[in-house]
C-alpha cells in the first residue's frame, strides 16, 4: 500500500484485503498508514498458506527501498491503485515471482 503521492509505502499480510483496505483508511494519525495516509493498494501477492505470506512479507520488509519499487512495476508499472474486487487484478503468479525475485536479490518462498 502507499500514499497518493507515492512515496511511502506499507507492506502487510491479510486474508481479506477488501476489510484490511478499509481499517487503513479508517486509522488515526497516531497509527503508520494513518500519519502517513496510506491507502491505496498497489501491489498483491496471493498465497494459499499463511506461514509462506508472513516469511514473503519479512523479505519484502527486509528489501531496499528501490528493489520493492522494481518489484511492483514488473506488475504495475504505472503504480496504479487496484480497486475492489482485488480478484480482478492479476498478481504475478509464483513462477514469475520466483524469477524476478532473484533478479531482485529476495530469494522466492518455497
Amino acid at each position: 500500500m502507499t500514499n497518493k503521492h507515492r512515496t511511502t509505502f506499507y507492506v502487510g499480510v491479510t486474508s481479506n484485503l477488501p476489510r484490511r483496505r478499509l481499517e487503513h483508511h479508517d486509522e488515526g494519525s497516531k497509527h503508520f498508514c494513518g500519519k502517513y495516509q496510506i491507502k491505496d493498494v498497489i501491489y498483491v501477492e496471493r498465497f494459499d498458506r499463511i506461514i509462506d505470506a508472513i516469511a514473503r512479507e519479512k523479505q519484502l520488509k527486509n528489501l531496499h527501498r528501490d528493489t520493492k519499487l522494481d518489484l511492483i512495476r514488473v506488475v504495475n508499472p504505472t503504480f496504479s491503485t487496484l480497486e475492489p474486487p482485488f480478484f480482478n487484478y492479476e498478481p504475478v503468479q509464483n513462477d514469475q515471482q520466483a524469477r524476478h525475485a532473484d533478479a531482485v536479490s529476495a530469494p522466492p518462498i518455497e
